[in-house]
């Protein structure tokens, strides 16, 4: 019976303990699944969130754009207020969005409501503060920026032209003194390097979406050349466009040793490949280095104290209690809206110029660039050249028709030939011009 006792307490025992082992692996086991649950979940969020922001534009997409920016740049010949009409490339949309010009708004209103319906003495005896100092640093920060991002536009839009130019150069040096075959498997590799490089510049013209989409239709690379550049990815970087850069080099140095062409005229062929080659390298070189983020965040941080600031400031200014009127409410208003707009859109018009080479309206026209390139040096690759000898009578004929305005020298001549008629004598009025002229002008 002892034993009997004794073996069951001890099957109980064992029991027990099976049964909190249990527990304890049932727990374990739920909080392992649950967090790889969340871990999953947040994974799957992540990616999705991730699939979002990085979704590549379509080419129809790019198309569409492209022409939104081309009309946008034929709107400043419109008159002043037609200019003011317009939505679509403009500071007024994004405004409409930004956070910081509805807080403002927001601030104000809620002072003015305090105002009317009563708010601690302290605060109505403080009347509207002077903060235009600080609002003089901050217009002295915010001209800089902009000052520095239209600079860096401006740079930036003279390095894609230079791109155009290197292409155009090219075409026409080819054009005069390669076989045809030669020179068009040149041109088309220097557009090749072009397009691809804006593909690893931004993320806005992918590969899939955009250098498969435009090869497909003009067969700037053969089937295996396109194999060549798939296996580099394009999208990385530079990568692929420095590599059609080394095949232009060598189409020149294959053309050079055939006896097309003599050294001179190779060096200046690879003097051009390689000028475009630094162009767009320059592209990356300002995608590497943007403008400085502390410049930036000091600016947004300068923003976000003073704008509520002013608001706050203006909600007193209109008045407290019986000092509260409608009218100045609505003044008061205006003033602290179009303060708003002056701050927040100068941040984001330096903001917007920065990065030029986005999916945006107001970036540059990145496909009209790469298309006029690409047509124009086919054109001139198929220029029509004279075929006729030179007559030197000929020659001396077309020339005797033009008119001739005089020798560099030959200044009272060339004035009498401007004057128009009946202004008086041409010798006078010189002899007017260098008594009344500096010295310096004469000499």
């Amino acid at each position: 019976d002892k034993f009997s006792d004794d073996r069951t307490e001890n099957d109980e025992n064992v029991s027990t303990n099976i049964l909190k082992n249990s527990v304890k692996s049932v727990k374990r086991a739920t909080s392992i699944v649950g967090i790889a649950t969340n871990k999953a979940g947040a994974t799957i969020a992540d990616k999705v969130k991730e699939a979002i922001d990085s979704r590549e534009p379509t080419f129809e997409e790019l198309c569409d754009i492209e022409k939104r920016r081309r009309a946008v740049l034929k709107r400043t010949e419109l008159p002043f207020f037609r200019i003011l009409l317009f939505w679509d490339g403009t500071v007024l949309k994004l405004l409409s969005t930004d956070p910081l010009l509805w807080l403002t708004v927001f601030i104000y209103l809620l002072m003015r409501i305090g105002a009317r319906f009563g708010m601690p003495d302290f605060v109505s005896d403080l009347g509207g503060a002077d903060i235009g100092i600080i609002g003089a640093f901050l217009s002295f920060f915010l001209i800089f920026f902009v000052n520095a991002s239209n600079r860096r536009f401006d740079t930036l839009y003279n390095t894609s032209m230079s791109c155009e130019g290197r292409i155009f150069d090219v075409a026409a040096l080819a054009r005069t003194t390669l076989p045809r075959e030669r020179a068009m498997r040149l041109v088309r590799y220097m557009n090749a390097v072009h397009i691809a490089g804006y593909v690893g510049l931004s993320s806005t013209y992918s590969y899939d979406s955009f250098f498969g989409e435009i090869n497909s239709t003009n067969f700037l690379l053969s089937e295996n050349e396109v194999k060549r550049m798939e296996a580099i990815n394009m999208n990385a970087g530079g990568s692929a466009y420095r590599e059609l850069v080394v095949w232009c080099c060598a189409e020149v140095s294959d053309a050079q040793k055939a006896g097309l062409i003599d050294g001179r005229l190779a060096s200046q062929f690879r003097d051009l490949v390689l000028r475009l080659r630094g162009s767009l390298g320059a592209l990356y070189d300002y995608d590497d280095q943007p403008v400085s983020f502390f410049y930036i965040h000091f600016v947004c941080l300068l923003s976000v104290m003073y704008l509520p600031l002013f608001a706050i400031s203006a909600g007193l200014a209109a008045g407290t209690g019986d000092a509260a009127y409608w009218l100045n409410d609505i003044i008061q208003g205006v003033i602290v809206i179009v303060q708003a707009v002056f701050v927040i859109g100068l941040r984001l018009l330096a903001i917007k110029q920065a990065d030029p080479y986005g999916d945006d309206v107001e970036d540059l026209s990145v496909m009209h660039y790469l298309n006029f390139a690409w047509r124009m040096s086919q054109r001139m690759l198929n220029a029509d050249l004279p075929s006729q000898p030179v007559f030197l009578a000929e020659e001396e004929a077309l020339f005797s028709y033009t008119q001739n305005i005089g020798d560099a020298w030959e200044t009272q001549h060339v004035m009498a030939d401007m004057l128009p008629q009946g202004s008086g004598d041409a010798g006078d009025m010189f002899e007017t011009f260098v008594s009344t002229s500096p010295k310096k002008y004469i000499a």
